[in-house]
């Protein structure tokens, strides 16, 4: 009897134990259990907060350098279009077509009459100037019919200066200047229609230096006024009165050449001091005036 309780006891005891390790067993799986809760519940927070940095570092690179390139390029292009704007100021160019509009100034057919007639009588071309010194021919423009002659000449008060004109058979058709020592004046040759005589050399004396210069009859002036020497000047008014003053103790000749077919016309010849009128023929025609010294012309009459 005892011995079986002693055994009862003793399976009793056993049982205990197992069921304490059984519950301390079951415990521990809880409190794995709860742990591992514990750490699945705290796993999810990481994870978005992974989750955060990989959003950021997205945001970062996209927000500081891939972005402004993008801006940049685009303002580049941006600005090839300001210089289509450009392509605006090439229509201002065009509007500088309005210079053409300056060629509208086509009144360079509305020329001065007395201008049109000289060029179309003696012919126009680039003047030219020939200098030299002492004796000399100097040929003149060739396919020209007149042309005035500025002419100087630095020469000693006792020497003579002559400038004469000499046709295509070496022969002298007329002497434009003849004088001593120092000279300065406006002459003009082929004013006069000549049959069969042709202009070719200008025949030099000199013992100076000298220079001529050729130009078309139709630059010379246009202004009556006053002169120190010989002279051309252009006249396209109406006929009437001219009064002349000559200045000079030497000779004073005005001669025109006037029409279509021009003839030498003298209008005075004087020596000495003097006051005159003289009838002017109507224009178109040219004046030339052969003077040792000063000269005042005025249309009409001399108010004292």
């Amino acid at each position: 009897m005892s011995n079986y309780s002693a055994n009862r006891t003793g399976r009793n005891s056993a049982r205990t134990a197992w069921i304490v390790t059984a519950v301390i067993a079951a415990v521990a799986v809880v409190a794995l259990v709860v742990v591992i809760v514990v750490a699945v519940s705290n796993t999810p927070a990481p994870g978005p907060t992974d989750s955060n940095p990989t959003v950021q570092p997205t945001n970062s690179p996209s927000g500081s350098s891939t972005a402004t390139p993008t801006v940049t390029p685009t303002p580049s292009p941006s600005t090839s279009n300001s210089p289509t704007p450009t392509a605006s100021p090439t229509t201002t160019p065009s509007g500088s077509s309005s210079p053409s509009g300056s060629s509208t100034p086509s009144p360079t057919p509305t020329v001065d009459p007395t201008i049109a007639w000289a060029n179309s009588l003696y012919g126009t071309f680039a003047p030219l100037t020939a200098t030299g010194q002492g004796n000399s021919h100097v040929a003149v423009p060739k396919g020209i019919k007149g042309a005035l002659l500025t002419v100087t000449n630095n020469g000693a008060d006792d020497q003579v200066f002559r400038v004469e004109v000499v046709n295509q058979f070496g022969k002298p058709m007329s002497r434009l200047v003849d004088v001593q020592g120092d000279y300065q004046g406006t002459v003009a040759y082929g004013l006069a229609s000549l049959i069969g005589a042709t202009p070719t050399t200008i025949l030099i004396t000199s013992a100076g230096n000298w220079s001529v210069e050729f130009a078309p009859v139709s630059t010379a002036s246009m202004d009556l006024g006053q002169g120190t020497s010989n002279d051309v000047l252009l006249y396209g008014g109406g006929a009437g009165p001219m009064t002349v003053q000559s200045l000079t103790s030497g000779d004073f000749t005005m001669t025109s050449f006037a029409g279509s077919d021009p003839r030498p016309t003298e209008l005075t010849s004087q020596t000495g001091w003097w006051t005159g009128q003289v009838d002017l023929p109507e224009g178109p025609l040219v004046l030339v005036i052969n003077s040792d010294g000063a000269w005042n012309l005025q249309i009409g009459f001399i108010t004292q």
